[in-house]
């Protein structure tokens, strides 16, 4: 199992949210801590508008690894209101392959998991890592 800092993980999901969108993001994963099995995933909710282009970010996907990794990828969903903007140009780590979990977030089809989170909704093709925000927890309960 795996305890998961939730304060810290909005703190990093925020601060690299908002330098995606260039705005100012506020993320709620609903609590302080959570206990998660390696390979589960949650969303955190996007509170506010936050929109990228022509979407609207609505939550974010969060995974945990086979070893306790966390990584996340931004939900979309179309935002008719929002007046599409030019494509940002990479970064060199935006343009980097994911590779293991990482891989099959970032592209379902390589995985089992085909579904989507909701059936409007769709994500970038970017998954994120954040870093220091797990514990390891071995419970002898089990």
């Amino acid at each position: 199992k795996t305890l998961i800092n939730l304060v810290s993980l909005e703190a990093d999901i925020q601060k690299e949210l908002g330098k995606l969108v260039t705005q100012r993001v506020a993320v709620s994963c609903d609590g302080a801590y959570r206990v998660n099995e390696r390979g589960d995933s949650f969303e955190c909710d996007v509170v506010g508008r936050v929109t990228a282009g022509a979407d609207r970010i609505e939550s974010v996907l969060v995974k945990v690894g086979t070893e306790g990794d966390v990584s996340w990828q931004e939900i979309r969903v179309p935002d008719g209101s929002a007046v599409p903007s030019p494509p940002a140009t990479p970064t060199a780590s935006e343009t980097s392959q994911p590779t293991g979990e990482a891989a099959v977030a970032a592209n379902p089809a390589a995985g089992a998991d085909t579904t989507a989170p909701s059936e409007t909704a769709t994500s970038d093709d970017s998954t994120r890592e954040s870093a220091d925000d797990t514990v390891n927890v071995d419970n002898d309960d089990d």
